[in-house]
């Protein structure tokens, strides 16, 4: 989606950042180059807080074969979402940890999975910041009606804060994110 297309109002409040400045924090935690290149294609960045649990459900996770354990393929169909929240409800409805998930087999690669659960047990705020969204395209807005970022970078950190959050293990903290714009 171009900045054009942005509506204003959510960029309100957010702060616009210098790209070398992005691209400076991202190459100073040894970004793969891909990462970098799509990092410096990017038009904008905007930096904001997520400042409640609800805003953190509703992000959207890419549906990949890494985690089709947590994103079905049930393309088109409203209820089967990718955010964050629906894919804990489903869990926990089941009564299921990401824990629980790698000690069976699955759908899923177990070492993204195995570092999902890491991060769970091991969660720190400091690490969870700058998160990386892009604004959802037209399917997730389908999808997963509300939601209007998807997470690009930061996917484990996202669904372990969401998931430790939702089973009432942690106290809320706003998190900083970083929105970036395509042309």
């Amino acid at each position: 989606m171009t900045i054009s297309c942005v509506n204003a109002t959510l960029l309100d409040g957010m702060k616009k950042l210098d790209n070398s400045i992005v691209l400076k924090r991202f190459e100073a935690q040894k970004t793969s180059l891909h990462k970098l290149k799509r990092l410096q294609e990017a038009r904008a960045f905007y930096q904001f807080e997520l400042g409640s649990p609800d805003l953190i459900y509703s992000l959207v996770m890419r549906n990949t074969s890494s985690s089709r354990i947590l994103t079905p393929r049930k393309w088109g169909l409203i209820g089967s979402t990718y955010s964050l929240g629906a894919i804990l409800d489903r869990l926990m409805s089941q009564k299921q940890t990401f824990e629980d998930l790698i000690k069976k087999p699955g759908n899923y690669h177990l070492d993204w999975m195995q570092r999902l659960v890491d991060i769970e047990k091991n969660f720190d705020y400091e690490k969870c910041s700058d998160l990386m969204l892009q604004l959802t395209n037209t399917q997730e807005q389908k999808e997963c009606p509300g939601a209007s970022f998807r997470i690009w970078d930061g996917v484990h950190r996202a669904l372990a804060l969401a998931s430790l959050l939702k089973r009432g293990n942690l106290f809320f903290k706003p998190v900083s994110v970083l929105l970036m714009l395509d042309e």
